[in-house]
């Protein structure tokens, strides 16, 4: 089995497969894992770290995506960060995202609302506080990437 440092997020692996990309040696460690702990009586979605736990990391690390898209280069504190985040979040939730679930068209989308779009899908609930997305902003981003093997080894 690779390191657990090389073994990718767990809902980037299922996104893969689901789109039929034939499984790569991370995807099959995944896979081992977690059907192993599937096998022992943990529930499936926990085993293969898609759990509500896995969801909200996902989601976290896409929100972080969209605010370094947000910052672009520029000199900007990660509390001023957090506060354009949520107006974008907002302004994204009440248009383009139900837009989104109606037409599944994404031609208008930029990278930052790509990224929104990717944080929701998750099916974790998305804050638009500005408190509570400047406490995800400011974390250290190797908290939210623990892989699946890691994460279920505890």
């Amino acid at each position: 089995m690779p390191p657990m440092s090389q073994i990718a997020d767990a809902f980037v692996i299922a996104e893969r497969i689901a789109a039929g990309n034939p499984p790569d040696s991370d995807a099959v460690a995944w896979l081992v894992s977690g059907l192993r702990r599937w096998a022992r009586g943990e529930p499936l979605e926990a085993a293969l770290g898609l759990n509500h736990a896995g969801r909200m990391r996902r989601r976290n690390i896409e929100l972080r995506a969209a605010a370094e898209v947000l910052r672009a280069g520029r000199d900007v504190s990660d509390w001023d960060l957090a506060g354009e985040l949520a107006a974008r979040l907002r302004r994204f939730s009440s248009g383009k995202l139900p837009r989104y679930y109606r037409t599944g068209d994404v031609s208008t989308f930029d990278a930052v609302e790509r990224h929104l779009l990717a944080a929701a899908l998750t099916g974790a609930p998305t804050t638009n506080s500005k408190k509570n997305l400047y406490r995800i902003i400011e974390r250290d981003p190797g908290q939210e990437t623990v892989s699946l093997v890691h994460a279920n080894s505890r």
